[in-house]
């Protein structure tokens, strides 16, 4: 599903600091709807173009400012192409916070085993002697849970009327 994606920078000129330079603030709006976050850096708003959302001149901080402000643009950019290939529904508040850290992912336990797993193996032939014994045993302790849900699925699966537990513990 095609969604409408922008990033804007303004000044949050009601905020003047004591060397006159004022916030930077930048909004991404999905959809109509908008997520608003400060940029952490100041601008003079003497050199501010409003329509461009930048700094003007060659000047040492509007180069700087600049700077900044296409590397946020960047990784923006990515996350919101990030969260639609993954989820194919983008809120501007989704990819601000995945902008800001705050984005949720919940990994189950049996996903980070699995994952886990796949890395080891992938290396076990590169390392040492000592390490591929631990490497096993470790393999095989990751077996342990796996065994555990599918032994409870076979006790209970009256209860469970078709579902499988396994396949929810990968999601």
């Amino acid at each position: 599903m095609k969604s409408t994606f922008s990033i804007i920078f303004y000044l949050k000129r009601q905020v003047v600091k004591k060397d006159g330079t004022v916030p930077v603030m930048g909004r991404i709006t999905v959809d109509g709807t908008q997520a608003q976050f400060s940029c952490k850096t100041t601008a003079n708003p003497d050199l501010w173009d409003t329509k461009g959302g930048r700094m003007i001149g060659k000047s040492m901080q509007a180069l700087e400012v600049n700077r900044k402000l296409d590397k946020m643009r960047v990784s923006i950019s990515k996350h919101y192409q990030e969260i639609m290939d993954r989820d194919n529904f983008v809120t501007a508040d989704k990819v601000k916070n995945a902008f800001l850290g705050l984005e949720y992912r919940c990994h189950t336990l049996m996903k980070v085993y699995s994952q886990s797993r796949d890395e080891i193996e992938k290396i076990r032939n590169q390392i040492s002697i000592i390490f591929r014994c631990t490497g096993r045993e470790y393999l095989e302790g990751t077996n342990h849970p796996f065994s555990f849900v599918l032994t409870i699925e076979q006790k209970h699966s009256a209860e469970l009327d078709g579902n499988s537990l396994y396949d929810g513990l990968f999601q």
